[in-house]
């Protein structure tokens, strides 16, 4: 049986631990300002990550620590670049510095972001080592921070298994309101007329279940270092929004790309290579896109 702890609390990664720990009988404790709401855990600790340092010595009992706190990534939260780089880079650094120091043996695991690959029109799939090194133009310094953090990753040597995973936009019935899949899903059931960028750019897609079966996949086979994670889908934005209206058997209305703005139109094609994840998990069953979409409640 697994011990696990899970740093940060109401995002839908730490969620989605929480959730597959609790199927899976895994003891969880969860850091964070405020209490699971959508999750049950087995232990919460309060704890600011801006302003009190943890507990090491505890957090080390656990077989596999998340980090799973941040900021920046959501644009109408409005976060200050100072909480940005210490929640996304210095406090995860931080904590693998302290687990280190406490004689921790377990895996930890962090998150970096197809985003890291900057300003790009290729349709290329970027390796591990070609984000890691990328000095693409970026439009935001959330970032820049998840760039430090996987470049620390890549440099730092600890004795404890340090896994990180770079994802993809990740989705999920639980996402905030806000974002492109519910936010369309919104608009149909409302019958009203959505807005979008252009719809042109490439991202690639995964269910945010698939994303912690793969981390736990990985964490059995003992690895360490950087995976992509890119899952099974690929879409434009307009490919996607196009999905999603079929999917519900409703009639896309006309005129509705191009009439939205977003401060990510540089990187009109990002995509992730996982050819060393799929060699270590050859397996893996990703759930289809449209089998995740019917889990939304719209």
């Amino acid at each position: 049986m697994k011990r696990v702890a899970v740093i940060g609390s109401n995002g839908l990664l730490s969620d989605e631990i929480c959730s597959f720990c609790r199927t899976n009988n895994y003891p969880v404790t969860v850091y964070g300002v405020k209490a699971p709401v959508n999750a049950a855990c087995d232990r919460f600790i309060r704890i600011d990550l801006l302003d009190q340092r943890i507990d090491a010595v505890d957090l080390a009992r656990h077989d596999v620590v998340f980090y799973a706190a941040g900021a920046g990534i959501q644009s109408n939260l409005k976060e200050d670049w100072p909480v940005v780089y210490a929640l996304n880079t210095m406090v995860p650094v931080s904590i693998a510095k302290q687990l280190q120091e406490a004689g921790f043996g377990g895996a930890f695991i962090t998150f970096g972001s197809c985003f890291e690959i900057g300003a790009n029109s290729l349709e290329h799939r970027f390796t591990e080592r070609e984000l890691a090194s990328s000095d693409r133009a970026v439009p935001s310094e959330y970032c820049i921070s998840k760039r430090l953090l996987t470049r620390f990753v890549c440099s730092n040597a600890p004795s404890f298994a340090h896994l990180h995973l770079i994802l993809p936009t990740i989705y999920g019935p639980t996402e905030a309101p806000h974002r492109l899949i519910p936010y369309t899903l919104s608009k149909i059931a409302r019958g009203e007329t959505p807005q979008f960028t252009s719809g042109a750019q490439v991202r690639q897609y995964l269910y945010i279940g698939d994303a912690v079966g793969v981390a736990f996949g990985l964490i059995e086979k003992g690895k360490r270092g950087v995976f992509n994670v890119a899952g099974k889908q690929r879409f434009t934005v307009r490919e996607l929004v196009e999905a999603l209206y079929r999917i519900k058997g409703v009639a896309l209305p006309a005129g509705v790309f191009g009439t939205a703005q977003r401060s990510d139109v540089s990187m009109e094609n990002l995509q992730l290579d996982d050819t060393r994840l799929t060699a270590e998990l050859p397996d893996f069953r990703y759930l289809p896109f449209e089998d995740v979409v019917k889990m939304y409640a719209l």
